[in-house]
């Protein structure tokens, strides 16, 4: 960001001094000042201005993100670990279920369908559904 910056204030002061450098004056009989030229010169300038205040921005957040540096970084490695946190209450609650269920709704399943665990068909996910409706899960 610093160096983008940097670039920045070098350009706009290189256009500054073309700005400045720019005739202003017409000749017909004698030196005109012509007042397009001089508004040309004036946007010229002013744009200069602001490229050099945009430079002067990322210059002072570049050199504030490098003295805060790891500073910043804890806030989002504070959101991941809560993220993490969550993910891992869900999937340790999808085990808790699966411990519960696995064994009661396989043995019911069994009965249900006379087949080995693992060859299910629909039928019996659908019968898996209304033994846990009955347990009120």
């Amino acid at each position: 960001m610093k160096e983008t910056g940097y670039t920045l204030v070098v350009i706009s002061i290189i256009w500054w001094i073309i700005a400045f450098a720019m005739k202003t004056t017409v000749y017909s009989f004698d030196a005109v000042n012509n007042i397009g030229l001089m508004q040309t010169q004036t946007i010229h300038i002013h744009t200069s201005l602001v490229i050099f205040l945009a430079g002067i921005v990322l210059i002072g957040f570049g050199s504030l993100s490098d003295l805060l540096g790891n500073k910043v970084a804890p806030i989002v490695q504070q959101e991941t670990k809560t993220e993490n946190i969550i993910t891992n209450l869900e999937s340790s609650y999808v085990q808790e279920f699966k411990k519960r269920y696995s064994s009661y709704a396989t043995e019911k399943l069994r009965k249900m369908q006379g087949k080995k665990a693992g060859s299910y068909s629909e039928e019996a996910l659908i019968a898996l559904s209304e033994i846990l409706k009955e347990r009120g899960e």
